[in-house]
Protein backbone atom coordinates (compact mmCIF):
# COMPACT_ATOMS: atom_id res chain seq x y z
CA UNK A 1 0.00 0.00 0.00
CA UNK A 2 1.08 3.42 -0.88
CA UNK A 3 -0.19 6.66 -0.55
CA UNK A 4 0.44 10.36 -1.88
CA UNK A 5 0.68 13.36 0.96
CA UNK A 6 -0.97 16.41 -0.85
CA UNK A 7 0.46 19.50 0.54
CA UNK A 8 -2.47 21.86 1.32
CA UNK A 9 -2.44 25.79 1.27
CA UNK A 10 -2.28 26.51 4.88
CA UNK A 11 -2.27 30.43 6.47
CA UNK A 12 0.45 32.27 7.57
CA UNK A 13 1.34 31.66 11.26
CA UNK A 14 3.33 34.76 11.20
CA UNK A 15 1.17 37.56 9.43
CA UNK A 16 1.19 39.68 6.49
CA UNK A 17 3.62 42.52 5.50
CA UNK A 18 1.52 44.57 3.34
CA UNK A 19 2.57 47.13 0.83
CA UNK A 20 0.48 50.20 0.77
CA UNK A 21 -0.97 54.03 -0.36
CA UNK A 22 0.09 56.39 1.74
CA UNK A 23 -2.68 59.15 2.18
CA UNK A 24 -0.03 62.20 0.95
CA UNK A 25 1.67 59.67 -1.92
CA UNK A 26 4.08 57.54 -2.12
CA UNK A 27 3.80 54.03 -0.15
CA UNK A 28 4.32 52.56 2.89
CA UNK A 29 4.99 48.68 4.36
CA UNK A 30 3.18 47.57 7.87
CA UNK A 31 2.81 43.96 9.72
CA UNK A 32 -0.10 42.79 10.11
CA UNK A 33 -0.15 40.10 12.79
CA UNK A 34 -1.73 36.44 11.41
CA UNK A 35 -4.79 37.48 14.33
CA UNK A 36 -5.52 40.63 12.16
CA UNK A 37 -5.32 42.65 15.51
CA UNK A 38 -2.55 44.58 15.80
CA UNK A 39 -0.04 46.26 12.94
CA UNK A 40 3.24 47.26 13.37
CA UNK A 41 6.88 47.25 11.77
CA UNK A 42 6.00 50.21 9.21
CA UNK A 43 8.39 51.66 7.21
CA UNK A 44 8.35 54.07 4.25
CA UNK A 45 7.48 56.56 2.81
CA UNK A 46 9.12 54.79 -0.68
CA UNK A 47 8.59 56.92 -3.88
CA UNK A 48 7.90 53.79 -5.67
CA UNK A 49 5.88 50.60 -5.63
CA UNK A 50 8.96 48.53 -6.20
CA UNK A 51 11.11 50.11 -3.71
CA UNK A 52 8.02 49.43 -1.11
CA UNK A 53 8.21 46.22 -2.84
CA UNK A 54 11.63 45.16 -2.43
CA UNK A 55 11.36 46.84 1.22
CA UNK A 56 8.23 44.19 2.12
CA UNK A 57 10.44 41.34 1.59
CA UNK A 58 13.56 42.57 2.95
CA UNK A 59 11.08 42.74 6.38
CA UNK A 60 9.58 39.69 5.90
CA UNK A 61 13.15 37.88 6.04
CA UNK A 62 15.10 40.65 8.85
CA UNK A 63 12.22 40.44 10.94
CA UNK A 64 9.81 37.27 10.65
CA UNK A 65 12.52 34.84 8.80
CA UNK A 66 10.47 35.08 5.42
CA UNK A 67 7.57 33.63 7.20
CA UNK A 68 5.05 36.07 6.09
CA UNK A 69 3.13 36.56 3.44
CA UNK A 70 3.58 40.07 1.25
CA UNK A 71 0.48 41.71 0.08
CA UNK A 72 0.31 44.78 -2.44
CA UNK A 73 -2.90 46.49 -2.20
CA UNK A 74 -5.09 46.80 -5.37
CA UNK A 75 -5.19 50.49 -4.54
CA UNK A 76 -1.09 50.33 -5.02
CA UNK A 77 -1.41 48.27 -8.30
CA UNK A 78 -4.32 51.19 -9.87
CA UNK A 79 -7.42 49.12 -8.80
CA UNK A 80 -6.10 45.66 -10.62
CA UNK A 81 -6.59 42.86 -8.42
Amino acid sequence: MSATILPFPRPSHHGVVHVMPMDGGGFEIGHESSSGNSWGSFEGPFDTVELATAAAHALNIRQYGGACEVAIWADVLGGAA
